[in-house]
């Protein structure tokens, strides 16, 4: 599984990040908070899910929810950098022990999504 994180990593950054000589020579990175670190544990796990078959185009929702909310707390963060170097030091372990709060968040998000859907079908008026 770290293998396949790796890989991912490697793939997400390739094709998202453009040549940058000077980011190599930017200052060194602040410490993670506890919030970020537990998104970017669960980016890392939804870009394992993503390399599955049949599973990526769903898992890609969880990667990009999780990076939206990196970047919604700090748009200045590299963040695909970020996870990049926070990929590097996971275990199976790791991924494991967040599995299941990473599916819980998603899973509540989108069930507060569809109570909203339903909520707003009620109230819109007939055409």
């Amino acid at each position: 599984m770290r293998k396949t994180l790796l890989a991912v990593s490697a793939v997400l950054a390739v094709s998202v990040l453009t040549p940058a000589p000077t980011l190599a020579q930017s200052k060194p990175e602040r410490p993670l908070s506890a919030e970020e670190t537990a998104d970017l544990h669960c980016m890392a796990l939804y870009s394992v899910l993503a390399s599955q078959p049949g599973q990526a185009e769903s898992a890609a929702v969880g990667v990009f929810y999780f990076l939206g909310r990196l970047e919604g707390r700090d748009a200045r963060t590299d963040w695909l950098e970020r996870f990049h170097e926070f990929v590097t030091t996971l275990t199976d372990a790791d991924l494991n022990a967040n599995a299941q709060r990473c599916g819980q968040v998603v899973m509540d998000k989108g069930r507060a999504l569809t109570e909203l859907g339903e909520r707003m079908a009620r109230s819109s008026p007939a055409a």
